[in-house]
């Protein structure tokens, strides 16, 4: 059903999966990512995952008899380029853009979302880049990190921990938000016995270990990256303490594991903004990962089975249920009203706040837990 059109644009390459021939009719949704370069699995499978579920919307006559056309620009990850398919790209009317990989790349496609009242949806960031491109036409669907942190802790409460610490790196996380995730956490009968700041050199690391290896937690929550991770579990455990280590989602399991002695790299968890779609069944519960699979079953197998791809399901879910709302033949204005008017919206087990006046993101966040491989489990 696809036709692949490649033609040169700027200096990059854009790529246009389309059903048929677009008409007047037809709603154009843009994603520019990097099909190219160091991060290009990611844009492909996210672009894979989206146009699986646009396909499937137009199998059954589309949005008010409309087609729904991806059109995918290739920024290859370099921000200059996203600006320029960003300029390029009002050629097309766009009713949405989705999917930007990265603060840089949203940063670059502002202005044009600015001029067109365009939304961007679902862009592919860190939860420490969710707050860093806090803009009006920006719709993310996964949690900045005091949101990552609480649902953490309150997971974790539910599992009977009641002994848990903070260590977190102040870039990632300030003292206010510290401060408002404790009384949010206090509301839900959850507490935290000590926070530390896990900033500075492996000797300050070494200061924030020790003083939470001596409250003797059961869990610690570690909010940073990947490299401060390694270093401050590799204290903790050489302190005698197993507490699970739950790390927020800016850290690389595989590579913390890695950077792990093999005793040292036991106990550990990941947060999770998307639900896992290799999950063995008895693991997974949110309806809109059988959705998916029920769908890539039964009209593109070869689609990749990845977070990267399902999180371009979801994000297109999402952009034709704004489509439906915003009416026939809606403008890219219609639709950025649209998202914002969807309020809280469950996508089948995940729910995403699209709110504008900042009463939330993600509302989903699991606890991944990890093999010694590094690979997430659940």
């Amino acid at each position: 059903m696809f036709r692949l059109q490649a033609t040169r644009v700027v200096s990059g390459v854009v790529l246009a999966f389309i059903a048929g021939l677009a008409s007047g009719a037809d709603l154009v949704v843009t994603h520019i990512g990097p099909y190219s370069g160091p991060a290009a699995a990611t844009g492909k499978e996210y672009g894979a995952g989206a146009q699986l579920y646009f396909t499937h919307v137009n199998a059954g006559g589309g949005v008010y008899g409309s087609k729904i056309v991806l059109v995918a620009r290739d920024d290859a990850g370099n921000p200059e380029l996203t600006r320029r398919h960003a300029v390029a790209s009002v050629h097309d009317n766009p009713v949405a853009f989705i999917g930007a990989v990265g603060a840089s790349s949203i940063n670059s496609l502002a202005p044009t979302l600015k001029t067109l009242q365009a939304p961007l949806l679902g862009p592919l960031v860190d939860s420490t880049e969710v707050s860093a491109t806090d803009n009006p036409y920006v719709f993310h669907i996964r949690a900045a990190v005091p949101q990552e942190l609480e649902a953490l802790a309150v997971e974790l409460r539910g599992l009977g921990i009641r002994k848990i610490a903070l260590c977190h790196e102040s870039d990632t996380i300030g003292v206010n938000d510290v401060a408002n995730m404790q009384l949010h956490l206090s509301q839900q009968n959850v507490g935290l016995l000590v926070t530390a700041r896990c900033d500075g050199e492996a000797t300050d690391i070494a200061v924030a270990a020790n003083a939470i290896a001596a409250v003797e937690p059961q869990a610690v929550i570690f909010a940073g990256h990947t490299q401060r991770a390694a270093a401050f579990i590799k204290v903790l455990r050489a302190k005698g303490s197993f507490a699970l280590v739950a790390s927020s989602s800016s850290v690389d399991p595989k590579l913390l594991v890695s950077l792990l002695p093999p005793d040292a790299a036991i106990w550990l968890a990941v947060a999770q903004s998307v639900p896992n779609p290799r999950a063995a069944p008895g693991w997974r519960a949110e309806a809109i990962v059988d959705e998916f699979l029920a769908i890539r079953s039964d009209s593109a197998p070869q689609t990749p089975l990845s977070r990267a791809s399902l999180t371009g399901f979801i994000t297109a879910k999402i952009a034709v249920a704004a489509l439906r709302r915003a009416g026939r033949n809606p403008t890219s204005a219609d639709v950025l009203h649209a998202l914002a008017m969807l309020g809280t919206y469950d996508v089948g087990g995940m729910t995403v706040s699209l709110f504008r006046d900042g009463r939330g993101r993600a509302q989903y966040t699991r606890l991944g837990i990890l093999s010694t491989a590094g690979v997430v489990l659940n």
